[in-house]
């Protein structure tokens, strides 16, 4: 099913469904001139093949992921071979007080939007940008993103003026701080626009009507290794308002169709709460990958900005609003755009974490795509099957609970197990998995916008197992990097030696550990301790209880500039909880938190 493009399915729905056989001649008519429409419309699509690290792919200016062909290369490739057939996102919310559903989701036949912004129905331009971090400063590229500037691009305003302006103004042929430069982020960006203007008889659900949703997707990645950054493709999704009212209790879906290599049926499904993330892994050898396998995630690195009266800010006026200067902030939320543009800091809000995952097969009876419009926020709200029903961990046909209750299992995150370590809500059933990755409740004003910043990630080790330990450890370093707006070097003349910027102590993994936890330790509860020195000097990590008082000494010695780490055993006679670990270098003082379980 998946060789035949979803416009060929599309058209089949149509003449099937919508137009039986007795239809009139004139209807038959506006069938054949409305599927003409619609070919003419996708055809026009442009495609940006993204292919400077690890994860390459195809993305399209409609939104689709992954599911197109150029130079016969289909699908997110990894390595010597695919790991996603599709991505994409959906989404659902209330415009005065009616449901409405809408999706990105093609291998399940759902493209509601095209190229494009909403109110006008052929832009003078709708096109997908692009500028590179080689490209000539003040060139082609550069001059070319003023059009993607006026369709809501970012870019550095270097003299201040609110204007995008890309000239040299001291002619010395390079960019200075005081001239104006696109958005870039990463070694590579794309942008563009697309909206869900796709007519309702076009659709897979065709009472789902355009609302006025516009997408200013921006798309990057990285050609260096630091961070793992060459094992991950961002995804930025600007979501604006343009249906004339607000809307409210909006869920976001980051959606996929993963497929490892040949054998799409042998695929695990399982969620990590705690990197936020939906992934799927293999436990046997694949064809086209071998004996090793990789696995692929896709995270949440970024959540839409909230307001929330008595939990991000004190609301002293009881005006709802969040009044700066005036209410008192409890809370902050960050918008992270690049070292070119930095991080925007907002007070009194926070960026929302994710709220549950899902997933369905292909066909199935309970668990599979979605065939009613309001089917889609089953899967949306979690701990539900796609035909409402309720998942209950202890009695689940596709899994089961190792090691721990499964009545203190939330159902909302489906199989949030570890498969590793074999502990928790194991998937049990192999099969061709769609995923959701779902972030909401929100609200989202009349002409006002919000973002979300998404990655696919992939890990290979030396067993398909060992892939999930490695995809893991590569997305703590990636978030770690995101979360410091990405302190980098970019310029691939500047490459040679990838060694540190700057010291940096990452988040230990896994994180909570248990005796469970770790075969490397013999049984005893250990984890792995990264981090990073951008000088040689004398370093030392040490670890405190909640009381401060100090525990162990993890490293103490003498480090060159580089990347470092230590699998650490803890003391088996140290109780559960919490504990700190710091690393000092130099003047450098940086502490984070871990926490043990037993």
């Amino acid at each position: 099913m998946k060789t035949i493009t979803y416009l060929t399915v599309i058209i089949i729905f149509l003449s099937v469904i919508l137009f039986p056989q007795t239809e009139k001649t004139e209807q038959q008519k506006i069938r054949n001139k409305t599927e003409t429409n619609f070919s003419k419309i996708l055809n026009a699509t442009t495609t940006h093949f993204f292919d400077i690290n690890k994860m390459r792919t195809p993305v399209i200016n409609n939104g689709v992921i992954a599911d197109a062909s150029i130079n016969n290369i289909r699908g997110l490739q990894y390595d010597e071979g695919t790991l996603v057939f599709s991505g994409g996102i959906i989404l659902s919310g209330y415009k005065n007080n009616s449901f409405w559903a809408n999706a990105i989701a093609s291998a399940s036949r759902m493209v509601d939007y095209l190229p494009g912004v909403f109110d006008t129905i052929n832009p003078p331009v709708n096109q997908l940008f692009k500028v590179n971090v080689n490209d000539p400063p003040f060139g082609t590229e550069w001059q070319n993103w003023i059009n993607a500037v006026n369709l809501g691009a970012d870019f550095y305003d270097g003299n201040k003026d609110g204007i995008y302006n890309p000239v040299d103004l001291n002619s010395n042929g390079i960019w200075d701080s005081n001239e104006d430069r696109p958005g870039l982020i990463g070694n590579e960006t794309t942008f563009f626009v697309y909206s869900d203007k796709l007519a309702p008889a076009l659709r897979r659900f065709t009472n789902s009507t355009p609302i006025g949703i516009e997408i200013r997707q921006t798309t990057f990645a990285f050609a260096n290794s630091d961070y793992a950054l060459n094992n991950v493709l961002f995804v930025k999704y600007d979501i604006l308002n343009k249906s004339g009212s607000d809307l409210d209790s909006i869920i976001f879906s980051a959606w996929a169709d993963p497929d490892i290599g040949l054998l799409h049926s042998s695929d695990y499904v399982s969620t990590d709460t705690m990197l936020q993330t939906i992934y799927l892994y293999k436990t046997q050898s694949d064809p086209m990958y071998g004996a090793n396998p990789p696995a692929i995630f896709h995270s949440l690195m970024q959540g839409p900005v909230a307001y929330i009266p008595g939990i991000t800010f004190i609301d002293l006026n009881n005006n709802g609003v969040y009044d700066h200067g005036f209410d008192t902030p409890l809370d902050t939320a960050y918008n992270i755009r690049g070292r070119v543009l930095g991080v925007d800091t907002l007070p009194g809000a926070k960026n929302l974490g994710f709220s549950s995952s899902s997933y369905y097969m292909n066909s199935h009876m309970i668990l599979g795509d979605p065939m009613l419009l309001n089917e889609i926020r089953f899967l949306q709200l979690g701990g539900l099957t796609t035909i409402g029903g309720i998942i209950d961990p202890c009695n689940f046909s596709f899994g089961t609970v190792v090691g721990v209750n499964c009545n203190n299992i939330n159902r909302r995150f489906i199989l949030s197990g570890d498969p590793v370590a074999n502990l928790g809500w194991i998937n049990t059933m192999a099969a061709d998995h769609r995923t959701l990755l779902n972030i909401g409740p929100f609200n989202l004003k009349n002409n006002k916008n919000n973002v979300i910043i998404l990655a696919y990630v992939a890990g290979r080790g030396n067993s398909p197992l060992n892939s999930v330990t490695v995809g893991k450890q590569n997305l703590t370093q990636i978030k770690e990097a995101f979360r410091r707006n990405f302190p980098v070097v970019l310029s691939a003349e500047n490459e040679q030696d990838h060694l540190p910027q700057e010291y940096i102590l990452h988040q230990n993994y896994p994180n909570p550990f248990s005796a469970t936890g770790s075969s490397a330790s013999g049984g005893n509860p250990g984890t792995t301790i990264s981090w990073q020195s951008a000088v040689g000097s004398w370093q030392t990590i040490k670890l405190y209880d909640v009381l401060g008082r100090e525990i162990d000494t993890i490293v103490d010695g003498y480090y060159e500039a580089g990347k470092h780490s230590t699998f650490y055993i803890l003391n088996s006679k140290l109780p559960s909880g919490v504990y700190f670990y710091r690393l000092q270098a130099g003047n450098f003082v940086e502490t984070k938190k871990m926490i043990l379980m037993r």
